[in-house]
């Protein structure tokens, strides 16, 4: 078995760290949340019961755009990976035989030659004729 070495390109690493930090400052937004929100139970100036909505509310307002961009990140860097990869994966399958290319200019060069060579000689004696009437 082979082992296949992928090569990320800058890009998708850039994109993927981007990802990273974006997924860490969801969580981060999600902790600070619930230390407001806590707050504001143990102070008596929310109740959990009467305010569900408001507090759900609270939380996806304030990390539901990180969870996001970290997934948009995450996904580029994918996408890019993936276009990177079929691009040398194209590269390494298409086998181009440029000695039959070669070969094939070769052999229309001389074609043309011997089509010109033809016509040169067709002339000669055309121009001979005409001189002998």
């Amino acid at each position: 078995m082979e082992k296949q070495n992928k090569h990320f390109s800058k890009l998708t690493i850039l994109f993927y760290v981007f990802a990273i930090l974006t997924f860490i400052y969801c969580i981060f937004s999600i902790y600070k949340s619930y230390e407001y929100v806590n707050a504001l139970v143990k102070a008596g100036q929310l109740t959990i019961s009467g305010n569900i909505g408001d507090v759900i509310q609270y939380f996806v307002d304030n990390s539901s755009a990180y969870l996001f961009y970290g997934l948009g990140f995450g996904a580029f860097g994918y996408l890019i990976q993936l276009l990177k990869n079929k691009e040398e994966t194209d590269l390494l399958t298409s086998s181009v035989d440029f000695t039959s290319i070669e070969a094939e200019e070769n052999d229309a060069l001389e074609d043309d030659d011997f089509e010109e060579e033809e016509e040169a000689d067709l002339t000669v004696e055309v121009t001979a004729k005409e001189t002998d009437e």
